[in-house]
C-alpha cells in the first residue's frame, strides 16, 4: 500500500503558467510504525506473552525487532 501526495510548488516570482507539480510517495510501513508506537503494542505484548526462563532475548524483543516497533 502506497500513499501518494501531491503539492504544488509556486515561488511568488513564477506565473501560474509554470507551476511545477511534484509527485511524493510515502511507504505505508512508516505510518504502520508510527500507529504502532502511539498504540503501546510493545507495551502489550509484554503484558500477554510471558517470558521463558531459557531465553536469552525475550520473545516480545525478538518480535520488535522484526516489525521494528
Amino acid at each position: 500500500m502506497q500513499l501518494r501526495l501531491n503539492s504544488m510548488v509556486m515561488d511568488q516570482n513564477q506565473s501560474a503558467k509554470s507551476r511545477t507539480l511534484k509527485r511524493l510517495q510515502v511507504g505505508g510501513l512508516p505510518l504502520i510504525h508510527a500507529i504502532t508506537k502511539r498504540m503501546r503494542l510493545k507495551e502489550i505484548l509484554y503484558k500477554y506473552i510471558p517470558a521463558h526462563g531459557n531465553e536469552d532475548i525475550p520473545a516480545v524483543e525478538t518480535l520488535a525487532r522484526v516489525w521494528d516497533l
